[in-house]
């Protein structure tokens, strides 16, 4: 791969999860502090379920291109295009008593957001050799993490300083900057025979080939314990008395800047093991973490050590994370690769929103505590699940990175 190719990589997934990042973790913690309930908060959360949705158009990426821009490529540039006309839309109204308006246009820019995902990981799958897919998901994962951090907590500061219409504004004005490097990309044509197996059936066929029903069990358990205590965080910070710019310094700034480490190690990692492996070893880490931070559950107030166990959270959530992506791309084919990729990664991210949909609703119904041993619960059923099929699962293995 050219240098190029990564930088490209990186920048779009930067670039995608900017404004999404604002929108699932800056926003939340603005509205906190301005007195909105958590449980209307958490519509916010649906917006996920766009997100998700997504491999019901990933065939319509994958089969038809946009004429004179390219395949991929033209999805691209119209999705960030699209992406920035939202924003200059949500940057002229006042989210608080507009806020029906703001989650319409949000929905908008959420599915271009899905549709760009789409074909960003199409040409991830096209551009990275299987042996460099533990450190090109690093790279995908990496990129997410500081469009976290630019869009969480970069432009939480912003809006702090500044107020909403610049902070949104901004957003908009680095959409468009990002089109910059996709114009100037090379893409390879697609071999015409192999799109044409992108279709409906090919996301039914995925889950038919052996392994991939216990691959799939492995993927919703993983992700619904953390799922349920990442919406409770920021929320659980403000309520004890934190400031939004400290809760997202602390949050979308220092946690995902620590994490960019642990998301080399699992990149490097994955180059010798398997996904399994690999994600058996963070799991006992989140455990630990959440039951370190019931103190905040509780609504006490947290030290060092509270700090510390948030701070692994999101090391070892990002951890999984590279090793999920990674052995998703091992499972698609070329011409339908958006669409083998998506519906994987959309079932994955699926249980993550809705586990935090749900949380929001359990803690505000029975508190923040009672949702958190949910959670530790989760991840005890994921860990074992994980250890059983380390230790029992023969012939065909649930997951094999390589």
């Amino acid at each position: 791969m050219k240098r190029s190719d990564w930088f490209l990589l990186s920048v779009l997934y930067a670039s995608q999860f900017l404004p999404v990042a604002f929108f699932f973790m800056g926003l939340p913690a603005i509205l906190r502090d301005q007195g909105m309930a958590i449980e209307q908060i958490g519509a916010l959360y649906v917006l996920g379920i766009i997100w998700v949705l997504k491999f019901i158009w990933a065939p319509t990426v994958d089969r038809w291109g946009i004429a004179g821009l390219g395949h991929y490529k033209g999805w691209l540039l119209l999705s960030q295009a699209g992406i920035a006309l939202c924003l200059l839309g949500i940057s002229q109204i006042d989210v608080l008593t507009n806020f029906g308006t703001m989650l319409f246009l949000a929905v908008i820019m959420t599915g271009l957001a899905a549709t760009q995902d789409i074909a960003a990981d199409a040409t991830a799958c096209r551009l990275l050799p299987s042996e460099a897919r533990g450190p090109g998901n690093a790279i995908q994962i990496g990129g997410g993490v500081i469009g976290l951090i630019l869009g969480g907590g970069g432009m939480v500061l912003v809006y702090d300083t500044f107020g909403w219409q610049t902070s949104v504004l901004l957003m908009a004005l680095i959409m468009l900057v990002v089109m910059i490097p996709i114009a100037i990309y090379r893409e390879e044509p697609l071999d015409e025979v192999a799109q044409k197996r992108s279709g409906f059936m090919q996301r039914v066929k995925i889950w038919r080939r052996p392994g991939m029903g216990r691959w799939a069990l492995f993927m919703v358990l993983v992700n619904t314990g953390v799922g349920m205590v990442f919406p409770l965080l920021y929320t659980g910070l403000i309520d004890i008395g934190w400031s939004v710019s400290q809760a997202g310094s602390l949050m979308n700034i220092a946690a995902p800047v620590l994490s960019l480490l642990a998301i080399a190690a699992a990149g490097g990692l994955l180059v010798h093991r398997n996904t399994i492996f690999v994600v058996s070893l963070a799991l006992p880490i989140q455990l630990l973490a959440i039951l370190l931070l019931l103190p905040l559950a509780r609504g006490d107030e947290i030290g060092p050590i509270g700090v510390g166990a948030i701070l692994l959270v999101f090391c070892a959530h990002h951890w999984v994370a590279t090793a999920i992506v990674t052995e998703i791309m091992g499972h698609t084919t070329m011409g339908s690769a958006g669409s083998d990729f998506s519906v994987q990664h959309s079932l994955y991210l699926l249980v993550g929103f809705v586990a935090g949909i749900a949380a929001t609703q359990l803690a505000g119904a029975y508190g923040y505590l009672f949702t958190y041993q949910i959670a530790c619960m989760a991840i005890v059923c994921a860990f074992a699940f994980s250890v059983y099929c380390l230790l029992f699962v023969s012939g065909r293995k649930v997951a094999e990175a390589h």
